[in-house]
């Protein structure tokens, strides 16, 4: 009788050669701890959306204070394009895809918020501190 080695259970008498024989099911092959770091070594996209809650946190901290720094340099210069805004966000390092809440307002504008700092899409494109 063999074991999964992720979930601990049963494996059938034909192991199936996608799983190598040690893994039930193609979730527990993928969710496998060792499995996750070759898959993100051979360079599977798939799995690098998959991240730890420390990895995350860790962004979104990034993202905050990348935002603070933005509130200031909006308010030292006003002037600055708004395709400079989000040009000056990304080179900064900014992760657009990561966010603790989004909200639309009754003018169409967007609101993007990484903890308690964020900044507003308006529906012509200008982006702003918030």
């Amino acid at each position: 009788m063999h074991i999964c080695l992720s979930c601990k259970g049963r494996i059938s008498s034909t192991p199936s050669s996608t799983y190598s024989g040690d893994f039930c099911s193609e979730y527990c092959f993928s969710s496998y701890p060792g499995n996750i770091r070759k898959l993100l070594a051979a360079g599977n996209p798939a799995y690098h959306a998959d991240r730890s809650k420390k990895a995350v946190d860790r962004i979104l901290r990034r993202n905050c204070d990348i935002l603070k720094a933005f509130r200031s340099w909006r308010r030292d210069a006003p002037a600055m394009a708004d395709i400079g805004s989000l040009q000056w966000l990304k080179e900064k390092g900014f992760e657009f895809d990561y966010h603790t809440s989004m909200t639309r307002g009754m003018d169409g504008g967007t609101e993007v918020w990484c903890y308690d700092v964020g900044y507003r899409v308006e529906r012509d494109g200008t982006v702003e501190p918030l």
